[in-house]
């Protein structure tokens, strides 16, 4: 057993590509073992940041005092735990287990994609309370008073935006800067998630977390924006780079404004569906943006006539996305092991 152990050490490979062969386990991992929601560090995280913002955010509070607090639960937060894991990484025997185990736990995501699965499957059976139920779990907005198309719409967003937010972006931090970056990012972003700015009570309580979060975002927002697209529909391609608002989409991501439009008009044209329109926070209506495919996209030729195909989601094309996400992922990990295999080692 010693001379195992001795011919494992003996054995190195370049941290690039050490750190790939993590994420393709992690990756592995997490699609055979998910976490329970009951034993989630993550959601009991951002259960702490939700019963802090209780705690800390009283009636009659100016908007400094409302800034300052934000920021300082945030930092209160995020930083010791940073801290320790830092501090357990460093000093762990095996730091490729320690990475692999907190990457799995940072890109939980299948089961998010089970559940919107099994609503969307509910509402195919006219199961509509059922649907909504089970989507509110995983929503923010509020799914009582949306029809079977906002129910669906609603799947379709939230699987893509999730792949984004939760895995892709996870991944990016992690290759690029890190185990420890990758670890902050996601304590931001369930931190952004506790304290949406969308709600109005955390509307200047979360600015921070918000912030940070978006500046996380930035790059991964545009290179999923190009790459699906390329990847899921290389006949829309053309299309989605004459699109005017592309180029207004990518500035908004670059001032660090909103992504999510970027990535909603992305997931219009890899798909050849309507996105967007507008949706209840609570008791709030908010008007968003539509995204539709491009012209060029849309035109078909008949025996009879060039006609445009404005299609709305279906149940079908929440199976379509999910396996596109799959097709995406998997495509997008090959080109990067590629690139690394063939990096000149320092």
């Amino acid at each position: 057993m010693d001379s195992l152990f001795e011919n494992i050490r003996m054995f190195s490979i370049s941290e690039n590509m050490q750190a790939i062969l993590i994420v393709w386990l992690a990756l592995t991992i997490e699609k055979l073992i998910r976490v329970s929601a009951s034993i989630d560090p993550l959601r009991f995280f951002k259960f702490v940041c939700q019963q802090m913002a209780k705690k800390v955010i009283k009636k009659g509070h100016s908007h400094q005092q409302l800034v300052i607090s934000g920021s300082l639960a945030l930092f209160i937060l995020v930083l010791p735990t940073l801290v320790i894991a830092y501090l357990m990484h460093d000093f762990a025997s095996y730091q490729w287990l320690f990475d692999t185990l907190l990457l799995w736990l940072l890109i939980q995501y299948t089961e998010d994609v089970h559940l919107f699965s099994k609503g969307v499957n509910a509402l195919e059976m006219n199961k509509k309370q059922l649907s909504k139920d089970l989507l509110q779990q995983r929503l923010l907005r509020n799914t009582q008073p949306l029809s079977a198309l906002g129910l669906t719409k609603a799947s379709v967003e939230s699987i893509f935006v999730r792949y984004h937010h939760q895995q892709f972006t996870t991944i990016f931090c992690y290759l690029l800067l890190g185990p420890i970056a990758a670890l902050a990012y996601r304590l931001c972003y369930e931190a952004h998630q506790a304290w949406n700015v969308k709600l109005t009570e955390f509307r200047v309580f979360g600015r921070l977390a918000n912030m940070l979060t978006l500046i996380f975002q930035i790059v991964p927002s545009m290179l999923l924006s190009i790459s699906f697209v390329i990847v899921s529909s290389p006949t829309a391609v053309a299309g989605y780079f004459k699109e005017k608002q592309l180029w207004e989409m990518l500035t908004q991501v670059l001032l660090v404004r909103n992504n999510q439009n970027l990535l909603l008009l992305c997931l219009a044209h890899a798909l050849n569906v309507n996105i967007g329109g507008p949706l209840m926070y609570g008791d709030t209506k908010y008007i968003r943006l539509r995204f539709a495919p491009s012209l060029q996209a849309q035109k078909v030729i008949t025996q009879q006539n060039t006609q445009a195909i404005v299609t709305q989601p279906t149940f079908d094309t929440v199976k379509v996305l999910i396996s596109l996400v799959n097709r995406h992922l998997i495509v997008s990990l090959l080109f990067v092991t590629w690139i690394i295999f063939w990096l000149p080692e320092s």
